[in-house]
């Protein structure tokens, strides 16, 4: 009987837990590396093994003592997540952050691709070297629809970043990953965000190393 996926119900911080563990299931096959324990993963991901085995009990998989099978892991949690789904996203903003994230230097897999650029600055449009297709944001809603997008990427000054995030969901977005330095929420429970920061990135890295510095004298 095949299982119905749909309907299993994977809290938030475990689909995070497990998106993640996605890619160092991807990482580890690529290196040879055939099966995996729960502490191994823990390990590797910081995380508790317990947490980690709760993680993937959601996926109707439970550990058998000898570990997990990683390509068989890999699979299931791609078909719970729908990683085996091919999936279009967009870039708004074409500056430097933009351009290197479209040139594709392992910011993506294969299961994503990047297919169109936007930006107001017409300079921008001209000079840009990609293989993509670039745009004025006036055809964001006729292209957003006509090639079926789902995800958009932000990559403006945080004064736009807000306003570019409910446009994208207006023309049909339904996640967005957001790079400007400002906090994007958005109310709606069938969008979904993602606000990366960099400067937070390395606020909690100061910190790990200061509390380890602090600790070890």
């Amino acid at each position: 009987m095949k299982k119905d996926v749909d309907k299993v119900i994977i809290p938030k911080p475990a689909i995070v837990r497990l998106s993640t563990l996605y890619v160092l299931l991807e990482n580890l096959e690529q290196e040879g590396k055939t099966k995996i324990f729960s502490a191994e993963i823990g390990k590797l991901l910081g995380v508790p093994s317990h947490t980690i085995r709760k993680d993937i009990s959601f996926l109707r998989q439970a550990g058998t003592g000898n570990g997990y099978e990683i390509s068989i892991l890999k699979n299931i949690i791609a078909e719970y997540l729908g990683f085996n789904k091919y999936k279009k996203a967009c870039i708004v903003g074409m500056g430097r952050l933009g351009n290197v994230i479209t040139t594709k230097n392992g910011f993506y897999s294969n299961q994503y691709a990047v297919i169109a650029g936007f930006d107001n600055n017409p300079e921008k449009l001209k000079s840009t070297r990609t293989d993509m297709d670039l745009y004025p944001m006036a055809k964001l809603k006729e292209v957003i629809e006509r090639e079926n997008i789902k995800i958009g990427i932000i990559t403006v000054p945080q004064d736009s970043a807000r306003k570019v995030a409910h446009d994208l969901i207006d023309c049909g977005i339904k996640g967005i990953i957001n790079f400007s330095p400002v906090l994007i929420e958005i109310n709606r429970d069938d969008v979904f965000i993602r606000n990366i920061f960099i400067a937070g990135e390395f606020n909690i890295l100061s910190a790990f190393i200061s509390q380890y510095e602090k600790n070890k004298l």
